[in-house]
């Protein structure tokens, strides 16, 4: 449980600075969410991959 408490904090406290971002200027925001989606799917296929080893 104490993981999942961890990744909710981490979306409460990042989701109020993209919807800012995402006001001021979508089109970076868009940017940030891809770069954030790309370091999560590398992470977890790493993460994945370790414990195949």
């Amino acid at each position: 449980m104490g993981v999942e408490l961890g990744q909710a904090y981490i979306v409460l406290a990042v989701a109020p600075a993209l919807v800012l971002l995402y006001r001021r200027n979508a089109i970076e925001a868009e940017r940030v969410l891809a770069a954030a989606a790309f370091c999560v799917v590398f992470a977890g296929t790493f993460w994945f991959a370790q414990r195949l080893l």
